[in-house]
């Protein structure tokens, strides 16, 4: 691998760490933050509401970087939506206005833009396999920097919040300078005219975005949900049952880029697109009938079993150039990733109340299911990709 990839991919996991770190601190000290607010709404509500802001700004970044082109002017877009994002950090926890907060976290929920950035990238630089491994990496950072969060919050004033907006400028500017002296050859993607306008009309559009909802919008909601079980159940068991969540989403990421290049590596090049997802998916699936059944008791066993449904991230963000040709894929990964981040809202609005109306065990139940729909999905992507390569488009 050439050692400006190298540092591209050194420079997007520290990247997306750092601002992770900073984003995942505020469910952390949300009472701290509600105390400074003059509202009727209790603390459950708050957070509850706050959260929805936060997920909201998930689609919301899709929108922007595809209505706007990002991949087009990928360096500067990049640096300029980091620095956004970062300067909002500190104003949030000093912010006394309610609706200050709910819109200094939607800009904060834009975020996940890294990931298509990252994405589009390393498909105009590498080629299968070789980019699902870097991919993976940057990507990486972003349940890393959750993760993270929870050991950084003692640490938490004024003074290192502004030294991290500095870190995250910082590296950001690194990452855009390495990203725009690096370029890539497939310059076709932002001189050429697009093939199509959109690529809702294409199937595999929707199935990319069902697949990547399971992660983004089911799996992810479920760090709001877990909390709101475990007080019913069992509240000792929150912080190490969150601590599972984000450790696991972070190594089972990594651990599923490199299993899938290593399938690749060794020649079973459709095998890659088929074992890890579909196993994955399906232990996921069982981890959760456990909690079903079992309650609490095998909590933690369980959650390591969801959290495999992590391996997938990186194959998602690596396989759209073999699906959607080289003049496509770039608005189509804005585009799928947009119809999987809706899950972000979707999710929390209709689990919550179903599972404070009818119980939390029916929320299981659609959790379980939701995965052994993705790897159906999977299981068509692989025939598009198929097509494709029999046809002789890259």
């Amino acid at each position: 691998m050439r050692p400006r990839v190298v540092l591209l991919t050194s420079f997007g996991f520290i990247l997306a760490t750092l601002l992770f770190v900073s984003l995942s601190l505020f469910t952390l000290i949300a009472p701290v933050l509600y105390s400074h607010l003059h509202i009727t709404l209790n603390l459950n509500e708050f957070t509850y509401i706050i959260t929805i802001a936060y997920f909201t700004g998930m689609p919301l970044g899709k929108i922007i970087g595809r209505v706007f082109g990002m991949h087009r002017y990928p360096a500067l877009s990049t640096f300029l939506m980091v620095a956004i994002i970062s300067i909002s950090i500190p104003l949030t926890y000093i912010s006394s206005n309610f609706y200050e907060l709910i819109f200094l976290r939607i800009i904060q929920g834009m975020s996940t833009f890294l990931m298509e950035i990252f994405s589009i990238e390393y498909s105009k630089l590498l080629k299968l396999p070789e980019r699902i491994v870097p991919s993976t990496i940057s990507i990486g950072g972003i349940p890393t920097g959750v993760a993270l969060g929870a050991f950084f919050v003692n640490y938490l004033s004024m003074s290192n919040l502004i030294l991290l907006v500095i870190l995250i400028l910082l590296i950001g500017g690194l990452f855009s300078v390495i990203l725009n002296s690096i370029g890539g050859p497939n310059y076709e993607i932002i001189k050429g005219q697009q093939i199509r306008t959109t690529n809702y009309g294409n199937p595999a559009t929707w199935l990319m975005g069902i697949i990547w909802m399971s992660i983004a919008g089911f799996n992810l909601s479920l760090a709001v949900i877990l909390p709101l079980y475990l007080i019913k159940t069992d509240p000792t068991l929150i912080n190490n049952a969150m601590n599972v969540f984000g450790i696991t989403g972070a190594l089972f990421t990594f651990l599923g880029g490199i299993l899938s290049y290593s399938i690749y590596k060794f020649g079973k090049k459709d095998y890659a697109l088929f074992l890890v997802p579909v196993l994955s998916y399906s232990v996921t699936a069982f981890g959760f009938l456990i909690i079903m059944v079992m309650g609490v008791k095998l909590l933690i066993f369980a959650l390591i079993l969801i959290m495999m449904e992590a391996m997938n991230i990186g194959i998602i963000y690596s396989i759209p150039r073999e699906i959607f040709g080289d003049k496509n894929y770039a608005n189509a990964t804005w585009e799928f990733s947009l119809i999987g981040s809706s899950g972000h809202i979707i999710a929390p609005l209709l689990l919550i109340p179903l599972a404070f109306s009818f119980g939390f065990n029916y929320v299981f139940l659609i959790y379980a299911i939701f995965p052994l729909i993705a790897a159906i999905s999977f299981l068509r992507i692989k025939s598009y990709m198929r097509v494709r390569n029999n046809n002789g488009k890259h």
